[in-house]
């Protein structure tokens, strides 16, 4: 059946169909990520991808502020690839000097979550050592 006949009858492709599995599949994996964040207590901004969404393209899923330091959160599912606005605008973080993760789960984030809170610890006990001193 051609493409134009299904969707006369609303019968979907099986490229729409896994596509449709694959956005609620994200969707699912963003509000965990959301909940993770709120139970730990960590600041961000969730952009809202609808329609309606006024955003900038390529902008991360999630932007988060951890400890002090900026971090763009892109999810994916497994087989999920990033589109070509979202690799300039991890170019664009990472040279200015943030940090952005392409996470395929919550595990991922929370995985680079104790690596930068490992970074910070080393920097704090070589900056005690200086004398100097600071809230970070």
């Amino acid at each position: 059946m051609s493409a134009k006949d299904r969707k006369a009858i609303g019968q979907p492709s099986s490229a729409e169909c896994q596509e449709k599995y694959e956005a609620g599949q994200e969707k699912k994996l963003q509000t965990d990520l959301a909940n993770f964040l709120t139970h730990r207590r960590v600041y961000f901004f969730r952009q809202p991808m609808n329609k309606r969404a006024q955003g900038k393209l390529g902008t991360a899923d999630f932007l988060i502020c951890y400890k002090g330091y900026w971090v763009s959160a892109e999810l994916k599912t497994e087989t999920g690839k990033q589109r070509t606005e979202q690799i300039q605008d991890q170019v664009f973080i990472e040279a200015s000097g943030g940090i952005y993760l392409l996470a395929r789960s919550v595990s991922d984030i929370q995985r680079e979550f104790d690596r930068l809170d490992a970074v910070i610890r080393i920097t704090k006990e070589a900056l005690s050592k200086t004398g100097w001193t600071s809230k970070i």
